[in-house]
């Protein structure tokens, strides 16, 4: 088997996967009424975790409500776009039958990704303790 078959079966396989495991989740999700995946930071500590929101997020960027999304937790666009960029040239990849396009992708943006996790995470909380604001409302009482 030729080195760009290997490729473009590898890219449909991960993508594959990758499309079944988001179907699988969001199933489990609403048959469970969105608490099949509590946050236990939240429950426990009443503080926002780093990946509070995420899931509504991203259901409210798959309904294009982007405001909605960025106010439950602004880095999912930021996961969205990291992610773009690394399908992208895994896809080059895949065309020019040459892996190392692939290995030649930067980190920077997974390094972006992290920071921005970590910003809306201290961002919030600041918010929360220090002036008593709520970004998303869960703790609320």
């Amino acid at each position: 088997m030729s080195v760009r078959k290997k490729l473009v079966l590898s890219f449909i396989g991960i993508n594959v996967a990758l499309v079944l495991a988001a179907v699988l989740f969001f199933v489990l999700d609403r048959k469970t009424d969105g608490e099949l995946f509590a946050c236990s930071v939240l429950q426990n500590l009443h503080i926002y975790c780093p990946g509070c929101g995420f899931t509504r997020a991203v259901r409210a960027l798959l309904r294009l409500d982007i405001i909605s999304s960025l106010r439950y937790n602004a880095s999912v666009l930021v996961a969205v776009l990291v992610i773009l960029y690394y399908e992208w040239r895994f896809f080059l990849s895949a065309l020019r039958a040459d892996f190392g396009v692939f290995r030649k992708s930067k980190v920077y943006p997974a390094i972006l990704l992290a920071v921005s996790i970590l910003a809306v995470f201290a961002v919030r909380n600041v918010l929360l303790l220090g002036f008593g604001i709520d970004m998303i409302g869960d703790l609320k009482k």
